[in-house]
């Protein structure tokens, strides 16, 4: 999706063409010790807005509603955006790059010191209805996040989301995939005041696998979230060091069944982080090979969900070896 009509790469320098955008611009403009706290806006940001506009024309695609895409033996999508908002849509059997932004915006009031963010998920699901994501694989691929380098003091982040699950999008199910190398995997909800997201956002999660992932398996607002037959695994070497699995933010819920971990130099308190959320549910959860209640661990309280697993369930001992088995792309014939 990086690549125009004769084949060849575009990068930063092809999009900020004609903008006005230059980074070292960007970052004298908006550096703290001038800048302050205030969100950033003037020249340097239309400048970067305009640039990001160009990208976002080359790498995103809209998918039309009653659309199945089914890769065929070794089909990837690279540096591109799925767009799903549109009901009735089936994805299977890709393997995907996820995109690179090439114009983070820093935003100085994202926690304490600032942050920079970027666009671009490899499937964004926004509003859509009736959504299977099944078979597929999802990777930073070449441009893992540790090549990012800093500027104030912050990562220059460039990637996003790998999927994204958002805008009051509903009955959603995301089957036998392969999430890896990657920080802010998978968002269900992206406000705190996205009210209209309540009674939406039903998720099922079952039979992935997460690996070498930081964050957001998934991280919930609003949203009543199955996580059944999961596998968790980061033994530590990676770059992308594990912080927590479950985000549990405004109003979400969580049910979860016979989910597996095998995180190196991690108690079973990582399994959960609180973003105001109380309601989670879980039963077979193993630790680093013990069983734990991850209820009694983040002192939450029971769900009042209207979903009920009623599929096949595989034992937590034998989770690990099936779903390395059976998990992401290549593995249909």
């Amino acid at each position: 999706m990086t690549k125009d009509s004769q084949g060849r790469t575009l990068t930063e320098d092809d999009y900020a063409q004609g903008t006005g955008y230059h980074l070292e611009s960007y970052l004298t403009a908006y550096n703290p010790s001038t800048w302050g706290k205030k969100k950033v806006s003037g020249q340097q940001e239309i400048n970067r807005l305009a640039a990001q506009r160009k990208q976002t024309e080359q790498i995103e695609v809209k998918v039309p509603a009653n659309t199945t895409i089914i890769g065929l033996p070794g089909a990837s999508f690279v540096g591109g955006n799925l767009i799903l908002q549109k009901n009735n849509i089936i994805v299977r059997n890709i393997t995907f790059e996820t995109p690179y932004d090439d114009f983070p915006q820093w935003d100085p009031t994202d926690e304490r010191t600032g942050n920079w963010n970027s666009q671009y998920d490899a499937i964004s699901v926004q509003g859509a209805s009736n959504v299977w994501l099944d078979h597929n694989t999802f990777d930073d691929g070449r441009y893992h996040d540790s090549q990012n380098g800093t500027y104030f003091g912050r990562e220059y982040q460039h990637h996003d989301g790998m999927t994204d699950i958002t805008n009051g999008a509903d009955n959603i199910t995301i089957s036998d995939s392969v999430y890896r190398n990657h920080d802010k995997t998978m968002l269900i909800g992206n406000s705190d005041s996205k009210t209209s997201d309540t009674g939406k956002l039903h998720v099922t999660l079952v039979r992935n696998l997460f690996q070498n992932t930081v964050q957001r398996t998934p991280r919930v607002r609003f949203g009543d979230v199955q996580v059944i037959n999961n596998f968790y695994q980061n033994d530590g070497t990676s770059t992308y060091q594990f912080k927590y699995a479950w985000g549990l933010g405004k109003k979400a819920q969580i049910n979860a069944k016979n989910n597996v971990f095998v995180i190196a130099k991690k108690s079973p308190v990582a399994i959960i982080n609180k973003f105001k959320g109380t309601q989670l549910s879980d039963d077979g959860t193993i630790f680093n090979t013990k069983f734990v209640s991850a209820v009694s661990i983040s002192h939450t309280s029971p769900t009042t969900s209207t979903l009920g697993w009623s599929g096949p369930l595989t034992a937590s001992k034998q989770l690990p070896e099936s779903i390395l088995q059976t998990a992401g792309s290549g593995v249909l014939k």
